[in-house]
């Protein structure tokens, strides 16, 4: 955490973005059918207590973690002003956005791949 935070603050930071973590990995972790409701959508599978409550929980209330999650992490690099802003996109760029093109590129590849097989 960057020095000009108070404590109490920090703290609040660090849970806030725990708790984020942890209902994103829930969100990803449910293993129904219809990944994301929409308005359009109905349930296709039987609507069981396990059911609604990862629908619920999935589509509904932990929802709203997400984009704490990324509000969080853009304001504690927001206030990092030990590099120049040019300097720290483009490091973003190489750590971030290099290694993304390199995995798409090798997924997309096998499965170019995979498809001429068949």
């Amino acid at each position: 955490m960057p020095a000009n935070i108070p404590s109490f603050i920090s703290r609040k930071f660090k849970f806030w973005s725990f708790a984020s973590m942890v209902m994103l990995v829930f969100i990803h972790g449910y293993n129904l059918n219809l990944r994301y409701l929409q308005s359009a959508t109905t349930v296709s599978e039987p609507l069981t207590a396990t059911t609604f409550i990862q629908y619920f929980l999935s589509n509904g209330l932990f929802r709203f973690f997400i984009p704490m999650l990324f509000i969080i992490s853009g304001y504690l690099y927001a206030l990092q002003d030990n590099k120049p802003y040019k300097e720290s996109i483009i490091k973003r760029l190489r750590t971030l956005f290099l290694p993304y093109l390199i995995w798409s590129a090798l997924l997309i590849y096998s499965n170019h791949h995979r498809m001429e097989k068949v």
